[in-house]
């Protein structure tokens, strides 16, 4: 009776044990299993004691689905581990509740992308990697590392948010790599350098970070803070002993960000305006409009407040005051977008720099006050070239016999010779019965300004 009731009690044992199994295609897994072949998964898996999945053999794709793995925080727990595979694809996996959310190590040409790694001890966990790309990953809320990266060459990291973490990146041993456009915010520290040389990081975002936006330990020497094109976005740039010149990173390396991304003198467009009083007029000049500051908005009016149609865009001469040497050898370039000021006695100007302005910073021309020269005469030129009243047929036979030539009479865009563009104004007003529709021309710095 004894040997029965043991071997009772041995079945009953074995029927309450789970065990870890292979799975992938059409296999579901459980909490412990390994992945065997691809899989797009269409469940979650949730209340891990241990680990979540195991990846099993090279060139597998894991695709949650945007469904999540969950665990318990048991000790060494890895909510998807991957060690000694390559080509690995993890994607669209929402992990939390574990030691180690995705850990992969010992693994070449790999993907990680497209997860949501949060309420972890650590978000994602990468060691002796190559060849690889962390993307567009959403880690937050990890009580250690959003990303630790270490004894790891030749890989992208690239288009993640990292947020709350008590670092948002570590690294350690890792050599020429690429950061770029991740964002880091509100994190107790934001990237912290322990060792490594030849990594690049640029057109990163910097924000909130508690301790420090980032640091280098000594001996990192190597590091470059920017491309040939643009640097990094430190929201306490205004702080840094480098501004406005360049960014100085924190710790015992040598780190510089030569090319700070940062946003200086951007004026309201609505309250930005240039006033030029005399004789000649008056002119307004708005900074821009509400969503893009790449050009200016040049509106000329008369002392009755008239606008002032048909200024040659010859006539408007820009230079730059600068109140620091942040941008001293920047040379700006105005590109009137049409020949002359339009009805409303406005035109617009594309604003260009040349090569030494570089990177994503932008700069406005900050407007002041500056008076015209006094007691000006306007040149005027009329549509209506016979001065009846009105632009008619007579005034087209007048036009026709100066066409190709360069009267002045007929020069209504003031470029000294009669072409196709007169002939165009002067389509605009045929048949109009307002003698008052004229063309001026300004003195050479009568709108000297900025």
């Amino acid at each position: 009776m004894k040997k029965e009731i043991l071997i009772l009690i041995l079945i009953l044992g074995l029927a309450n044990m789970t065990y870890a199994a292979n799975c992938g295609g059409a296999i579901q897994c459980n909490c412990g299993d390994t992945l065997m072949e691809d899989q797009l998964m269409w469940y979650d898996i949730i209340g891990c004691e241990d680990s979540g999945l195991w990846i099993g053999d090279d060139s597998i794709t894991l695709d949650c689905g945007n469904h999540t793995i969950e665990g318990n925080y048991s000790n060494n727990a890895k909510g998807i581990f991957n060690i000694n595979n390559d080509d690995i694809t993890i994607k669209n996996c929402e992990v939390k509740g574990f030691d180690y959310g995705i850990y992969t190590g010992s693994s070449l040409n790999s993907n990680v992308h497209n997860n949501i790694v949060r309420n972890n001890e650590n978000g994602i966990w990468l060691q002796y990697l190559e060849g690889s790309f962390i993307h567009n990953n959403l880690v937050d809320s990890n009580d250690i590392y959003g990303i630790f990266l270490s004894q790891s060459n030749d890989n992208d990291v690239y288009m993640n948010q990292l947020s709350s973490n008590a670092y948002g990146i570590r690294l350690y041993q890792v050599d020429t790599h690429h950061f770029f456009d991740n964002e880091l915010f509100e994190n107790g520290r934001g990237i912290q350098i322990d060792d490594g040389d030849y990594n690049w990081f640029y057109g990163n975002t910097f924000v909130g970070n508690l301790v420090f936006n980032a640091l280098e330990f000594p001996g990192v020497d190597t590091t470059r803070w920017n491309n040939s094109l643009t640097g990094n976005f430190w929201d306490d740039f205004e702080s840094n002993e480098g501004y406005p010149n360049y960014y100085v990173v924190d710790g015992e390396g040598l780190g510089i960000d030569y090319m700070p991304i940062w946003t200086f003198n951007i004026p309201d467009p609505e309250f930005s305006y240039v006033e030029l009083s005399g004789d000649g007029g008056l002119l307004t000049c708005p900074a821009g409009d509400t969503s893009n500051y790449e050009y200016l908005v040049v509106g000329l009016r008369d002392l009755n407040n008239e606008p002032l149609s048909g200024i040659s865009a010859s006539e408007f001469e820009f230079s730059v005051d600068y109140t620091g040497d942040s941008y001293e050898t920047v040379s700006f370039e105005f590109i009137p977008e049409t020949n002359m000021t339009n009805e409303n006695g406005e035109l617009r100007f594309s604003i260009s720099a040349d090569s030494t302005l570089i990177g994503n910073a932008e700069i406005s021309v900050s407007a002041m006050a500056v008076n015209l020269i006094e007691n000006v005469d306007l040149d005027v030129k009329s549509f209506d070239l016979n001065y009846d009243g009105s632009v008619s047929i007579a005034d087209l036979g007048m036009f026709a016999s100066e066409y190709n030539t360069n009267s002045s009479n007929s020069d209504f865009d003031w470029s000294g010779f009669v072409n196709i563009v007169d002939l165009g104004m002067f389509a605009a007003h045929y048949g109009h019965s307002d003698g008052k529709e004229i063309t001026h021309k300004l003195p050479k710095g009568l709108l000297n300004k900025f």
